[in-house]
């Protein structure tokens, strides 16, 4: 790390309303679901959502992975902004810490029940040229979550945030969505088993 690096001077500017987005991994044999993929960005749009979609499917495609594919339907969580959650200069000094967390089982908990999450969002990334920010949706919380369990949680959670960022922000979970990025259908998402989620 280099003596001179700054840390934590620049506040984002957290969007009041985005969306996070958790896609279905199927596969194409058995035509089951294989996998629950949160998205990492925080989007603020449901073209921006589209428009990732398009990114996903063709690096796919060029992977040369034929066993998998990728409905049109997912579900989005659209949330509200909370509050902002302060950072220090000690989150980026905790490799001994870091520790491997779920974040499908989370995101899938919360599109059963987002009544008793919030999110943690993080500023991934400040454009200099542009000014702008990217956002990630980095792991559902328990609402009754303390400011020393956020602390614990991203002391031991290696998800990458900018250095320069004075923030992170808790986000409120709306009623989950289903999605159809080609169509631009939508509806709410009932609380029934995954294969029902997807099916079109």
């Amino acid at each position: 790390m280099e003596k001179h690096q700054k840390f934590c001077y620049l506040k984002p500017d957290f969007p009041q309303k985005a969306l996070a987005a958790l896609i279905f991994l199927v596969n194409k044999d058995k035509e089951d679901i294989s996998f629950i993929l949160p998205l990492n960005s925080l989007y603020t749009s449901k073209e921006d959502v589209r428009i990732d979609m398009e990114h996903i499917l063709a690096q796919l495609r060029d992977s040369g992975n034929i066993m998998v594919k990728v409905p049109p339907t997912l579900i989005l969580l659209p949330v509200v902004f909370y509050s902002l959650y302060p950072l220090k200069r000690k989150y980026w000094c905790k490799s001994s810490l870091s520790r491997k967390i779920d974040r499908s089982r989370w995101f899938w908990l919360v599109a059963d029940n987002p009544k008793p999450y919030m999110l943690l969002a993080t500023p991934a990334f400040f454009d200099k040229k542009s000014g702008e920010w990217e956002f990630s949706a980095a792991l559902p919380l328990p609402l009754t979550a303390s400011d020393g369990d956020i602390e614990k949680l991203i002391m031991g959670f290696d998800y990458p945030v900018d250095e320069k960022a004075k923030y992170a922000a808790l986000y409120i979970f709306g009623k989950p969505l289903k999605f159809n990025w080609r169509t631009g259908e939508m509806s709410e998402a009932p609380r029934h088993s995954i294969d029902e989620q997807v099916a079109n």
